[in-house]
């Protein structure tokens, strides 16, 4: 017999047993084989041992997951569109459109806890709405209604029941695959016809709610962590409450944690505990029905009546009192804006200047847990940083000992758009020396996170660092030891100003074509408008020629507006990794609209083209990528971006670099002239980023922990492909400069061997062994 351990991959290790060993094998297995046991793999559950049990790889089950939620998502789509198009004159009311969902998820149900093989379903005809409708109903406690739309619906029902009796087996569906039908499933036809029946676009109801399904993964790694923070809370208490609970994935998560509560209790006990332990709210009806089928097939065969209530958390003070029921706070809220009325705030709730969902639930919600109460919230990482959110942050450092922040790159979700962060702590003072992990995931190990909860960074930190901090900011820029080694460096702000170009009003320019050209034109003023394109940092972008006497202008930007030698830098990032920008020298003065940051220099201060270097070079690029998120570079960051202390001559040095590179990359490769062979655009690269890191005398390990953060990263920019400073087994701490100069290619050992001939002669060979006694004292 062949025991096979299956990944994501496909079979990858065996084990062969003979026939006669089969009985034994398994019996010694017997503890290792047990669902529990495998199940606690799954979850990551402390001391569930899993790297013990060989044969099971818990990276596999995302892959699983998602090809049963995609085949689940197909059918559901397929029959909530047959529903709505046989019933379309009858869905004009939001109680029709849910009923029409209900439906839907009550057959799917029936169809899966038959396929399961739970008792009261094994026997039942799918194709009988109505005893179908009668059985769920008790199941989940409910039973007015339905079936709705009555005899003239009938067909419609009875076609889709059929749909979902012959679709083949749903056994295998799990709590996850329903995930994938939440975030994927296009329901909006059926949801929005009301909404904006005129409307050019039809009614966006992901948007409206921030519908985004939270991946298994990252739920399991934060309940696996704050696991010893509830674990001091008594039993009786762990009430979990999930506020904007979507598809309900902490809640479902939360289950299986808490099931354990009582080892001795009998599968009734555990259900009444977990019933009246798990609290949710949400305001979309199609999330509660797969929210409440989740926790259906998490906890069959037992009933659905779970406490999942249908409405708007944002009305009245409804986040406040639900807070202060709970111990375990657990959410992904919805990060769209909307307007909330301040006065229906509770009692000591944060104050925030944000519009943000997010940031409203912890506002109204977080204040309010009781003293020991756990939480652990996923935000967009600008909750880190957002001027909006500086109070609330104080607040949450005052009050809270954090024990986690993790950072993750915009590729963790389904639909990647967003960088986000978990918080994770229990409601207490904290310490003076209180520390807590900091952890982050690039979106180049976001495979390795998903599969075995591998992090591409972390470190322990003292939480009063935060505190202290400017505006009490919780985001902790990679190269830390970088930043801190140049905290005392001046910075761009002090001898250039920065501003965002000018907004011109588009509307204008649309209702008057005449007043933009595209050649010249007397009374035109030349502008660099637009940042897309592929261009380099050797030229400028397309330019177009504009009438302001036409064109109006919305925002003014940098006075004057042209004729000022300047620094073009683009405000969104040339990229979503980390060579972020592309300065542009343009020694002319142009206008320039508010796709670009300008950089012009004050009196006294360096030369155009240091400028245009040090904002093209790795260190210019890594502060930007450190220091913001993927989707707009803020003018603030780029003040604040360190410069070297050098002098004139200095900076002379990194401009002759500078114009090497310019006039290698604008012209194709020069014959050598008197011996001389001029450099080629890479080299003449490398070596103005050497002058320009030179100059801030990082230490090489330093140095070096910058080039690496680099490596594998498309420069951005650039008509060729810039390869990384070192090769990948180069292991020694030396600077750049020293690294591409050729008396450090000389010095190599390969080298001085060849340069030096081993000693052959006799009387020389015998010195020196009279020398090696005499040295050994013989």
């Amino acid at each position: 017999m062949d025991w096979w351990a299956i990944g994501p991959e496909g079979p990858k290790t065996k084990r062969e047993f003979r026939w006669q060993e089969i009985s034994a094998a398994i019996g010694a297995a017997r503890e290792t084989l047990s669902p529990s046991r495998i199940y606690a793999s799954k979850l990551r559950k402390p001391g569930s041992r899993s790297d013990q049990l060989w044969f099971f790889d818990a990276g596999l089950m995302p892959a699983v997951e998602k090809s049963r939620g995609e085949a689940l998502t197909r059918l559901v789509e397929r029959v909530i569109g047959g529903l709505a198009h046989a019933l379309a004159p009858r869905l004009n009311s939001r109680q029709a459109q849910e009923d029409v969902y209900r439906t839907v998820f009550w057959l799917l149900a029936a169809k899966i806890l038959q396929n399961k093989g739970v008792d009261n379903f094994v026997r039942l005809n799918l194709l009988d709405v109505d005893e179908v409708f009668a059985r769920i109903g008790k199941h989940h406690g409910e039973t007015s209604r339905f079936p709705p739309f009555g005899k003239t619906g009938r067909p419609a029902i009875d076609a889709a029941a059929e749909l979902i009796a012959n679709c083949g087996s749903l056994a295998d569906v799990t709590s996850e695959s329903l995930a994938h039908v939440y975030e994927n499933a296009l329901i909006d036809s059926a949801a929005g016809r009301k909404h904006q029946p005129k409307a050019p676009k039809q009614y966006d109801i992901r948007k409206e709610l921030g519908i985004h399904s939270t991946p298994s993964a990252l739920v399991n790694h934060m309940l696996s962590q704050l696991w010893p923070l509830i674990e001091q809370i008594a039993p009786e208490d762990r009430h979990v409450f999930e506020p904007a609970c979507g598809h309900a994935p902490f809640l479902t998560a939360a289950m299986r944690w808490l099931r354990d509560w009582d080892a001795h209790a009998d599968a009734g006990v555990q259900h009444r505990y977990l019933k009246a332990h798990l609290h949710g709210i949400e305001k979309d009806p199609f999330a509660i029905e797969i929210a409440k089928l989740r926790l259906l097939l998490a906890d069959a065969p037992h009933g659905n009546r779970w406490d999942i209530t249908q409405g708007d958390m944002f009305t009245g003070t409804v986040l406040a009192d639900r807070a202060k029921d709970a111990r375990i706070f657990l959410a992904n809220p919805p990060y769209e804006r909307a307007d909330f009325v301040t006065g229906s705030r509770a009692r000591g709730a944060a104050k925030t200047k944000s519009r943000r969902k997010v940031d409203e639930v912890l506002a109204r919600a977080l204040p309010n847990l009781p003293v020991g109460s756990v939480m652990g919230v996923v935000v967009p990482q600008g909750f880190l940083r957002s001027a909006e959110t500086r109070e609330l942050r104080c607040r949450l450092l005052a009050d809270w000992s954090l024990s986690e922040i993790a950072t993750f790159e915009d590729r963790l979700f389904e639909h990647p758009d967003q960088e986000t962060a978990i918080l994770l702590g229990r409601r207490e003072a904290p310490s003076s020396s209180h520390t807590l992990q900091y952890r982050r995931v690039r979106n180049i190990g976001m495979h390795a996170f998903k599969e075995r909860l591998a992090f591409s960074a972390e470190s322990r930190v003292p939480q009063s660092c935060f505190a202290a901090a400017e505006a009490c900011n919780l985001a902790l820029p990679e190269l830390e030891g970088i930043w801190r080694f140049l905290l005392n460096a001046p910075v761009l702000g002090d001898v250039a100003t920065i501003a965002k170009g000018l907004e011109l009003d588009e509307e204008s320019i649309e209702r008057n074509p005449a007043a933009e050209s595209l050649k010249p034109k007397p009374g035109f003023e030349e502008v660099v408008r637009r940042a897309e394109g592929d261009y380099g940092i050797h030229e400028l972008p397309e330019v177009t020629w504009v009438d302001f006497r036409r064109a109006k202008i919305r925002r003014t930007g940098p006075e004057p507006r042209s004729g000022v030698p300047q620094v073009l830098v683009n405000y969104a990032p040339a990229g979503r990794d980390r060579w972020r920008l592309r300065a542009l020298l343009d020694e002319k003065g142009r206008v320039a609209t508010r796709r670009f940051l300008v950089v012009r220099p004050k009196r006294n201060a360096p030369p155009l083209l240091f400028f245009w270097a040090v904002l093209n070079s790795p260190l210019g690029n890594a502060f930007v990528a450190a220091h913001s998120g993927k989707q707009d570079i803020p003018a603030r960051v780029v003040r604040q971006m360190p410069l070297p202390k050098v002098d004139a001559f200095r900076w002379a040095s990194v401009c002759h670099f500078a114009d090497e590179y310019l006039r290698a990359v604008r012209s194709p490769t020069a014959a050598p002239l008197y011996g001389h062979t001029p450099p080629d655009a890479t080299s003449a690269l490398r070596r103005m980023d050497a002058e320009v890191l030179r100059l801030y005398d990082l230490p090489p390990r330093l140095e070096r922990e910058l080039l690496d953060y680099f490596r594998g990263e498309k420069r951005k920019g650039l008509p060729f492909v810039f390869p990384d400073y070192f090769p990948g087994d180069f292991n020694p701490y030396v600077h750049l400069h020293e690294f591409i100069a050729e008396t450090y290619a000389q010095s190599s050992a390969g080298v001085l061997s060849r340069s030096f001939q081993p000693v052959r002669s006799e009387a020389a060979l015998a010195a020196l062994s009279r020398a090696e006694k005499l040295a050994a004292g013989e």
